[in-house]
């Protein structure tokens, strides 16, 4: 559900993003629609998994303890 409402809005933003460097810098204006397209494409199928965490393999529960060793903390003092 979150990619299907993801892709659509960061096609809108790519084209937006691109529409305002077609104004400053005059890049043909016909590449927009296609570079928005392909951001938005990238981000829906994610096939290096920037975006979405991949799901659990089925009979395998999360860490007990919740320590959750293998992400870094945000901020570190």
């Amino acid at each position: 559900m979150k990619r299907a409402i993801a892709g659509p809005l960061w096609f809108l933003a790519s084209l937006f993003a691109y529409e305002l460097v077609w104004s400053l810098t005059g890049v043909p204006r016909a590449f927009g629609p296609l570079t928005a397209l392909g951001a938005s494409a990238f981000v829906v199928a994610d096939p290096l998994q920037w975006f979405w965490r991949p799901r659990e393999a089925a009979g395998t529960s999360p860490d007990p303890s919740g320590a959750g060793e293998h992400l870094a903390p945000a901020f570190s003092d």
